[in-house]
């Protein structure tokens, strides 16, 4: 088959743009990078993992606490505040390793046994007055009315308002006030302390403190 002049020109044209499309082509492959066949995977950078603990108990703020894992009891009982004035924590393993869902109670200890005001004490009445060796008072009140020896002391970081009450010259609301002081701030360290719980001055404290332990 013999080609005519205009088709040998048409089949060369042809050829001619074949050919320049595949040199496009390889020369746009080679001057661009290489692509992998499948990208690297990068973990994202290390987060700390938390697990889920619950506190409750003689615990200030009772709760569910999200702590790092490997915390302590001890640090998650910080994240509640810390226990109240009455926790046994010797009854807790403090230095102990927390997992996830780990219930941590903390004990309350034991209430003192019920306090008992002396013989000759009037409970409703505050005095500090001592006997001598006559028998006779050293001021003029009765001496039904006037406590002459201390007696069982009563913990006052530990006794409930009931207990208090119990104290001489203390009543219900009074014994109230010195339990939600001692929730609110802590417990007392000595009887002058005890002035800062309203509606004692410094002679009720000084009056109280033959009858009170902390």
């Amino acid at each position: 088959m013999v080609l005519t002049h205009l088709q040998r020109g048409f089949l060369i044209g042809l050829l001619a743009i074949i050919i320049g499309i595949s040199l496009v082509a390889l020369s746009s492959r080679a001057l661009s990078p290489a692509m992998p066949d499948q990208v690297a995977y990068r973990p994202a950078p290390d987060q700390p993992r938390y697990i889920l603990v619950q506190l409750s108990g003689a615990v200030r703020r009772p709760g569910l606490y999200w702590v790092v894992e490997g915390a302590r009891t001890a640090e998650a009982l910080t994240l509640a505040g810390g226990t109240t004035a009455d926790a046994d924590t010797s009854a807790v393993n403090l230095a102990a390793l927390l997992h996830d869902g780990d219930h941590v109670y903390v004990p309350t200890r034991p209430a003192p046994p019920l306090y008992t005001p002396p013989a000759g004490v009037n409970r409703d009445v505050v005095g500090t007055a001592t006997a001598r060796r006559d028998g006779s008072n050293s001021n003029s009140r009765p001496p039904d009315r006037t406590p002459l020896q201390a007696g069982p002391r009563l913990n006052i970081n530990l006794a409930t308002a009931e207990q208090l009450e119990a104290l001489p010259g203390v009543g219900p609301v009074l014994a109230r006030r010195i339990v939600d002081h001692r929730q609110r701030f802590g417990v007392f360290a000595e009887p002058g302390d005890l002035q800062r719980v309203k509606g004692i001055g410094e002679k009720k404290a000084a009056a109280l403190a033959p009858y009170i332990s902390f």
